[in-house]
């Protein structure tokens, strides 16, 4: 019986070793250029902030972004927790249980970067 559970313990190992070493991606297909990505956060809010260049053109044309814009920042969350949570100290009982456990309306932030 030890001999068994030993057995299905290195079976287990010797799986997670194997599919770990499985690339999905290799070097030749990766292309040649660097992306750049930002996080940024108010302490309470985060956005990923990406480069004009790097996103999608049918996405850029429903933004109507200033045309001096180089960066984009997104931001998602609990549209309640967004709008009433600027600091910390804004936050209630109600506003945290509301984003963490009920169904809610989500709202995405997109300011535009001009540098």
């Amino acid at each position: 019986m030890l001999l068994f559970f030993l057995s299905l313990i290195i079976l287990y190992l010797l799986t997670a070793w194997v599919c770990s070493n499985i690339a999905t991606n290799s070097r030749e297909n990766l292309p040649n250029r660097n992306n750049e990505i930002y996080v940024v956060s108010n302490g309470v809010h985060t956005d990923i902030i990406l480069p004009l260049e790097s996103i999608n053109t049918q996405i850029i044309q429903n933004l109507h972004l200033h045309p001096n814009t180089k960066y984009v920042a997104f931001g998602w969350g609990d549209k309640g927790f967004y709008l009433n949570t600027p600091t910390w100290g804004d936050l209630t009982f109600s506003t945290a249980v509301n984003a963490l456990f009920l169904k809610s309306q989500s709202a995405i932030h997109v300011p535009n970067i001009k540098m």
